[in-house]
């Protein structure tokens, strides 16, 4: 078993009765779902494929405001926040335009070990910059998360894949807030970023938690 760098996230800054509940989830195998934002991350992918047709995420946000207007109203919020995060995206993150990797797959699951503590992470998708350099990019969907958590999760991210990828350093890894319109960029975990991690290892560890092959 193992756990992702969002639910270690969840975690990291939840309340008692909230770290309980998601200690449940976990145990139950029963993982948190959020949202899907499955059409946004596609439609992203699909324009980092294209050659900067800004077009295809236009589209795809016309599309999903009118499916919006012919549904139940809690039917229709899910378009309807796909349609936000890909206004933003194409409002602060689109340009200037980077083309996905040769294969424009999505980035496989990387794992790395914290004190015995297996955590995941999933970039959505990979790019290359005009200087030829690969950035590893996440669409961070969240309304609730904090400044905090924001850049806890981006820190956490940036290890996992500066850890898997010998030529990545953490800054090439950028986690975009479609909420606020900016991109984090982080170092890796602080300090206190690894007591933090080092202290919930312990806590799953003796759950028996995160400390088995994935």
């Amino acid at each position: 078993m193992s756990i992702s760098a969002y639910e270690l996230t969840r975690l990291a800054f939840a309340d008692l009765v909230s770290y309980q509940r998601i200690i449940q989830e976990i145990q139950s195998e029963r993982r948190y779902r959020a949202m899907s934002y499955a059409a946004a991350k596609d439609c992203v992918r699909r324009y980092h494929r294209s050659s900067g047709d800004v077009s295809i995420i236009r589209n795809r946000i016309a599309t999903l405001r009118h499916s919006a207007k012919s549904k139940p109203t809690k039917d229709a919020i899910q378009d309807r926040n796909n349609a936000e995060v890909l206004t933003t995206y194409l409002d602060r993150f689109a340009t200037p335009f980077r083309t996905s990797l040769p294969n424009g797959a999505k980035p496989k699951t990387l794992n790395w070990v914290y004190d015995g503590l297996r955590v995941t992470g999933t970039p959505h998708l990979a790019v290359v910059n005009n200087r030829r350099v690969t950035k590893y990019l996440y669409l961070i969907t969240a309304k609730d998360w904090t400044d905090r958590q924001k850049k806890f999760f981006t820190s956490l991210l940036s290890d996992i894949v500066a850890n898997n990828y010998s030529d990545t350093v953490p800054k090439d890894v950028e986690c975009l807030d479609c909420r606020s319109g900016t991109k984090i960029k982080r170092n890796g975990l602080s300090i206190n970023g690894l007591r933090r991690v080092r202290y919930l290892a312990r806590e799953l560890s003796r759950l028996g938690i995160g400390n088995r092959a994935a």
